[in-house]
């Protein structure tokens, strides 16, 4: 029987670009937006919240995770919920991972996820995960994780889309000029894919550091449940798995059945995915190197 009244809650709250030297304990922030969501709506079954939302964009403060998640287990077991702390810089044999954990209502981790496609050249000294991280919850439906650029790379939504994975939890940190696009593709993959889709953005103040917020929330019938301003905010929202069965089964809006054409097509490998092929190789390759842009010479 699959429960129709699992509630998520996004928190799109500030977030320091440097927590030591600007005095915030984002931690302790953290758990008061907890006591704030379970006081005002205790219906509500998992919190999440955005990209490196614990500790800013330092990987310095990699050395802390352990910490961290000590802190997120506790909170998770006194608030009784489903809890994804957004991401951490996590260093692990000598390499350091953007790092997602997600946590259970009893305060024992359910796993994490490393981000597969860290921010070059932006997000420089970071490792690229390999494992894709899926997880069940009883009664409701199966869950995976990626995390902000991830959202770009439209394999990544596919392969967890032919895993069954109804809902995609999407921690973000965006505060560039292509958050509409970003947008847009949280839009278009939740549609392409017939899954839940919450896209969580941190908001960094009036300067924008951080994030500029406009978290989302988008269904399997490819509508906005919900679009979040440019402050800080809490916004829960019910979700019915039901949805993603009869989007799957019947079409989006009963018209279109991409997974099940994807099913039907007899090719099961693409040329642009094998082992070096000259073809598409020599093109890419002309693009030049992942580097910053430099400033363009005026003639």
């Amino acid at each position: 029987m699959i429960q129709d009244n699992f509630a998520i809650a996004g928190i799109q709250i500030n977030i320091p670009s440097n927590p030591q030297a600007e005095g915030y304990n984002n931690i302790a922030r953290m758990e008061q937006s907890l006591i704030d969501l379970t006081a005002v709506y205790p219906w509500v079954n998992m919190a999440v919240f955005s990209e490196l939302c614990t500790f800013g964009p330092l990987t310095a403060y990699s050395v802390d995770y352990e910490y961290a998640l000590e802190q997120f287990c506790r909170m998770a077991r006194t608030y009784n919920i489903w809890l994804v702390p957004g991401t951490l810089y996590n260093e692990v044999d000598g390499k350091i991972y953007n790092t997602a954990p997600v946590i259970r209502p009893d305060g024992t981790l359910q796993g994490t996820y490393s981000k597969m496609f860290p921010w070059y050249p932006y997000e420089e000294g970071v490792a690229p995960g390999e494992d894709f991280f899926t997880f069940d919850i009883e009664g409701v439906g199966k869950f995976g994780v990626l995390i902000c650029y991830d959202a770009w790379q439209p394999e990544l939504w596919r392969s967890l889309a032919c895993e069954g994975v109804s809902v995609v939890l999407n921690p973000t940190m965006t505060d560039m000029t292509d958050l509409p696009i970003e947008k847009s593709i949280i839009h278009a993959m939740s549609a392409i894919n017939q899954m839940y889709v919450f896209h969580v953005n941190g908001f960094g103040g009036t300067a924008g550091t951080c994030g500029w917020g406009e978290s989302m929330v988008a269904g399997p019938d490819g509508r906005i449940l919900h679009q979040a301003g440019a402050r800080e905010e809490i916004f829960p929202i019910e979700i019915d798995i039901n949805a993603v069965v009869q989007s799957r089964t019947d079409g989006v809006r009963y018209v279109d059945q991409s997974l099940k054409s994807f099913r039907e097509r007899p090719i099961r490998r693409y040329a642009v995915y094998d082992e070096g092929p000259d073809k598409y190789t020599e093109y890419l390759n002309s693009l030049g190197p992942l580097v910053v842009p430099p400033k363009r010479n005026i003639s």
